[in-house]
């Protein structure tokens, strides 16, 4: 036999506990709200006065060859050896007031570096102190002799090893194998 289960009895309005509104502690009074508007107003004149000096910051070629140097380093360190030979294939030259250019060997390496030149330039702007400059890629074109250097795909890397030694062609075709797969 089962017993049914009786609800409670509602508790009384006076029994019940008052609920008081909690003072929010990140809210402003009305005391202290032109001194928030100050301090605002500062820091946003600081950082007016910073976007100023910054703009005005002229990059020398030795420094800005130095941080791209360095950046070079770490692409090696990181694995990142197309990088880091498109970064050292030629050093940067000065084109005009912190405008830069870069000679890469290869369309391949210079989107190589455009993949790249986000992070590269959002670390140049913190060391060089500013983030007014522009670096423009060239591609120069390189006599057959000095491409070999640059191979970048796999595809430039077998029509190469096909130019060493044809003998590589037949095997492919003797065995049925297709470059694309």
């Amino acid at each position: 036999m089962s017993e049914a289960i009786t609800p409670l009895p509602p508790v009384p309005p006076e029994r019940e506990e008052k609920k008081t509104p909690k003072k929010d502690k990140s809210s402003v009074s009305l005391k202290n709200l032109a001194a928030l508007k100050d301090k605002v107003r500062e820091e946003h004149q600081e950082e007016v006065s910073r976007k100023e000096a910054a703009d005005k910051i002229k990059i020398s070629i030795e420094d800005f060859i130095r941080e791209w140097n360095v950046y070079a380093e770490l692409a090696k360190e990181k694995g990142k050896k197309s990088l880091h030979m498109l970064m050292t294939f030629k050093p940067p030259v000065l084109v005009s007031d912190n405008n830069f250019k870069i000679i890469v060997a290869t369309e391949t390496l210079k989107e190589t570096f455009s993949a790249e030149k986000i992070y590269i330039v959002e670390r140049l702007a913190r060391t060089l102190g500013t983030s007014n400059f522009e670096i423009i890629t060239e591609v120069e074109e390189l006599p057959e002799s000095e491409k070999a250097k640059f191979l970048s795909t796999p595809k430039e890397k077998y029509e190469h090893m096909v130019q060493l030694n044809p003998d590589l062609k037949k095997l492919m075709d003797d065995l049925g194998l297709d470059f694309n797969y």
